[in-house]
């Protein structure tokens, strides 16, 4: 391991172990139960958090971490106690990809080392007969059913005893995809709102001609979500790629940076989406949803992955968003073979910073946008998490992922807590340890920051994970857990508490 291979003497200690979030992690664990005396007593579910953990195939890597196949990690979290499964997602993608020994068709990211080739009389067999199911980013509840998303329109149930794979999820609705075109692009971040038993998701129509359509629907928990329900389609000139977006109680809000133009992913080109990810600046779009009417805002052009969260106020629209010079989905942040130069990484300036941009809608600012910096210059903010209970609401706390934490390594990641409403910052931090995202998880239905956060980290020297609980108010660490099977760079994780607390 390139750790190891190095010396530990060349390496800071903030860089320890690092490249074990980028290193094969394949083993499974059946239910593993630990005694967790400090896990707060209104625990009671489970965490699930997935991410990428078999890195290679038959001689050939995946550059990016998004691309590896996937494995979901399951915490069950009750009774001073947590039990950790693991199990690898045996998707189509995973399946065959398993019977081939190499890797099986599909559009990847960044592609592979060495780059799969076609034969003459079939150039795109890279792109046919794809599964396109190799999806971990996020785990979604509806109903009674558990389903893994991603940023394509393909949703992949799960069962959440077994963690096995159940297939494609299948709707029942009546398509409303316009003529020539294809429902490819989902967000891997739907939202509910407070009122309503339902989620509100996006799908990207690409054209076969034509111009594109961003379509906002719903799908409701009564029916286990099998019923989409379309609420706006928007025309628009190219089609967008939008990992998250924001909402309040009467407004869907849709930052337009990014676009997918399939034909650059076509033969002669690589089958990959970092050829096809295009700049598409337009502003930030508002949609209504009473009348479906659609304002624009103008302002100076970013990217972004993650939403923080949006609300209303007397003049208009308050928007946190975690943005970026340049396109995240390119470069240092996702190529992990630069990824694992620290040379490469730490003298990367392509940050996530937390800014607030209010929308104006009224008074005499109307139409314009007021941006103010929330997080730190220099480091990177992301992975925001906050309590549920106040999205698309007025809220003061976030807590989010936090890079450069010594404002020089990059590998230096801390968990922050940040109050908007006071400024305080807190935060937990132990050099050489690298911690997923930061999920909260409620403890009181009163106060905003009562609970818990609860996440995974690996400890670089020893290389071995660990579940983590802290203290959501005083960020004082909980619960250390142990774990068996060593987790790898993980995407975002989720607590569903068990019936008998809902």
């Amino acid at each position: 391991l390139l750790a190891f291979s190095l010396g530990a003497s060349a390496i800071p200690p903030t860089d320890v172990g690092y490249d074990l979030l980028f290193a094969d992690t394949p083993k499974e664990v059946e239910q593993e139960c630990t005694d967790a005396p400090g896990l707060p007593s209104f625990f009671n579910g489970n965490f699930y958090i997935s991410g990428p953990a078999m890195f290679s195939i038959g001689g050939m890597k995946f550059r990016c971490a998004l691309d590896a196949f996937g494995k979901i990690n399951k915490f069950e979290l009750a009774n001073k106690q947590v039990c950790f499964s693991a199990k690898m997602l045996r998707t189509g993608f995973y399946n065959d990809s398993i019977k081939a020994n190499t890797v099986a068709p599909g559009l990847l990211f960044l592609g592979t080392d060495p780059p799969r080739k076609c034969p003459f009389y079939n150039p795109m067999c890279n792109m046919l007969d794809s599964q396109g199911d190799n999806n971990y980013v996020n785990t979604l509840k509806l109903g009674d059913d558990y389903t893994l998303i991603s940023d394509t329109s393909l949703m992949l149930d799960f069962d959440p005893k077994s963690l096995r794979v159940l297939g494609h999820r299948k709707f029942k609705e009546k398509s409303w995809v316009h003529k020539l075109h294809i429902g490819a692009l989902g967000s891997a971040h739907p939202l509910k709102p407070q009122e309503g038993n339902f989620w509100v998701e996006l799908l990207m129509e690409a054209p076969m001609m034509g111009k594109s359509y961003l379509d906002i629907y719903k799908m409701s928990n009564n029916d286990n979500g099998r019923v989409r329900t379309l609420i706006r389609s928007i025309q628009t000139n190219n089609t967008q790629y939008m990992h998250s977006f924001g909402m309040t109680k009467n407004y869907v809000i849709l930052p337009f940076n990014l676009a997918l133009d399939m034909m650059k992913a076509m033969p002669p080109h690589p089958p990959t989406m970092e050829n096809a990810f295009v700049p598409d600046w337009n502003g930030i779009h508002v949609v209504s949803l009473d009348n479906g009417e659609v304002q624009k805002f103008d302002l100076e052009p970013f990217f972004h992955v993650h939403v923080a969260n949006s609300y209303e106020n007397e003049t208009g629209i308050v928007f946190d968003i975690s943005q970026f010079k340049s396109n995240p989905f390119k470069g240092a942040s996702v190529d992990m073979k630069l990824q694992l130069n620290a040379t490469v990484r730490d003298n990367n300036d392509n940050l996530g910073e937390l800014k607030r941009h209010h929308l104006h809608l009224a008074g005499p600012l109307k139409g314009q946008v007021t941006t103010e910096m929330i997080s730190i210059p220099g480091r990177s903010t992301d992975f925001i998490k906050i309590n549920d209970k106040y999205s698309g609401v007025h809220y003061c706390v976030y807590y989010a992922n936090e890079w450069k934490h010594d404002d020089q390594h990059y590998a230096s990641m801390a968990v922050l807590k940040h109050n908007l409403c006071t400024g305080e910052r807190q935060y937990w931090y132990q050099e050489g340890w690298y911690p997923s995202e930061p999920f909260f998880v409620s403890g009181s239905e009163n106060t905003e920051d009562e609970g818990s956060l609860v996440f995974t980290a690996l400890h670089g020297a020893t290389g071995k994970s660990h579940l983590v609980t802290i203290d959501a108010q005083t960020m004082a660490e909980q619960v250390k857990v142990e774990l068996s099977a060593r987790i790898a760079f993980t995407a975002h994780g989720e607590y569903f508490p068990n019936k008998s607390e809902l």
